[in-house]
């Protein structure tokens, strides 16, 4: 037995294929975003199409890790370890296809940011990284890549650097700062 289509459910076959095709269309999403390491300051940008706002990346167009000051000084400190990335999502925006409308959307990450691109930052890590005191380095490290506390002790490290005491080293200084900025007591001299 033949099937035979009338020429009003042709019709109809082709319109509901159109729309499903610009149903997809409309709801593939491009997304591009910048996300910071928690543990080495590099920085990941990326560009992706998806289907819809949280759904499976489609096409990925681009990804990129690019070291920053901060993982640069950071890196032979780590004795040769790799990184065991764990990103933190810091800016990002998308756009739709069909509809070109535009939406943005910031992190914890983007804290961040000021301390991993900050040369000071660097010099500073550097600094520590010659001393022998290693968990001042790694207690700083994480500081600095604490979305809650990066910008108070990339803050106490710029501070520090150009307002300390005669005597006082850099990582003290930066230390008091610190400590005062935080509201917290002033450490115990040793």
């Amino acid at each position: 037995m033949k099937l035979r289509w009338s020429k009003r459910n042709r019709l109809l076959a082709i319109a509901a294929s159109a729309l499903a095709i610009f149903m997809v269309v409309a709801m593939t999403v491009g997304w591009s975003g910048t996300e910071v390491c928690r543990r080495c300051g590099r920085e990941l940008h990326y560009a992706e199409w998806r289907l819809g706002l949280d759904g499976p990346v489609v096409h990925r167009v681009s990804r990129n890790e690019t070291e920053t000051p901060f993982s640069k000084a950071l890196t032979p400190l780590l004795e040769s370890q790799p990184c065991l990335n764990e990103w933190c999502f810091a800016t990002g925006g998308n756009y739709t296809v069909v509809f070109f409308s535009k939406s943005c959307a910031i992190g914890p990450g983007r804290h961040l940011l000021q301390a991993i691109r900050s040369t000071n930052v660097a010099a500073f890590l550097q600094q520590l990284g010659k001393s022998a005191e290693t968990n001042s380095l790694w207690r700083w490290r994480d500081r600095l890549l604490d979305p809650e506390h990066s910008r108070t002790a990339a803050m106490a490290v710029a501070n520090a650097e150009d307002d300390r005491d005669e005597g006082q080293t850099w990582p003290m200084a930066a230390e008091a700062f610190f400590r005062e900025m935080r509201g917290l007591q002033p450490a115990e001299r040793r």
